[in-house]
């Protein structure tokens, strides 16, 4: 019960924050890049997603996710961990 709140609660934080700074149109920030570092950036905030994605939802990464969670839930719970992982980590 406790796994599932906390995975929750990322995804909330996650899905909140994303809606906190659409509202302000994307336009607060911890800080500011200058170029060509914001160019830099934007393409690794840019391939972050596949990646991340393919390689969590590989079979090695699988295998991850399966030790984060609570004995014996691993496997059936690996493909909603990197769903709402990745959420979280994005925004």
């Amino acid at each position: 019960m406790f796994y599932g709140a906390c995975c929750h609660g990322c995804f909330v934080a996650g899905v909140g924050t994303m809606m906190i700074m659409m509202f302000f149109g994307m336009s607060r920030s911890f800080g500011v890049l200058h170029a060509p570092w914001s160019y830099l950036a934007n393409a690794l905030l840019l391939a972050q997603f596949p990646l991340l994605h393919s390689m969590l939802l590989s079979r090695r990464g699988h295998e991850v996710l399966r030790r984060l969670a609570p004995h014996g839930l691993g496997a059936r719970l690996a493909i909603a961990i990197c769903d709402h992982g990745i959420v979280t980590a994005i925004f």
